[in-house]
């Protein structure tokens, strides 16, 4: 095992000069929860009575939640400016609220991106 253990994770969607790359917070276990509850919240949000449930979405739906979610709580930096809105403050801010229109794709693959690179994280010893 390595004497370094990685504090973030990258994921790179694309190729070549389309290549965007999105670094993230390794999550502690509250982080892995509060992933939960913040997609549960926005699924509530838009849909209050299925009260969050996943139940009866399909898999890219439930992909763009966490994801969304994903890309608010553990994000700390990115090669492109999508992601990024200000706050009232100016200070830039993720808002999943205020992604492009062009983003549903990429933030699905992003996502799956993750969750391959933090199992690969997890099964190496970290």
């Amino acid at each position: 095992m390595s004497d370094t253990i990685p504090s973030e994770i990258p994921v790179t969607i694309g190729e070549g000069e389309e290549a965007e790359t999105f670094t993230f917070r390794v999550p502690s276990p509250r982080d892995s929860a509060k992933l939960g509850t913040r997609a549960l919240a926005m699924r509530r949000a838009d849909d209050p009575t299925s009260l969050g449930s996943e139940f009866g979405l399909d898999y890219m739906t439930i992909d763009l939640y966490r994801g969304m979610a994903l890309l608010e709580l553990l994000l700390t930096t990115a090669t492109v400016e999508w992601p990024y809105s200000k706050d009232t403050k100016g200070q830039p801010v993720v808002d999943s609220s205020k992604f492009p229109p062009d983003s549903t794709t990429k933030i699905q693959r992003i996502y799956q991106g993750f969750q391959k690179a933090l199992e690969d994280f997890r099964i190496f010893g970290y």
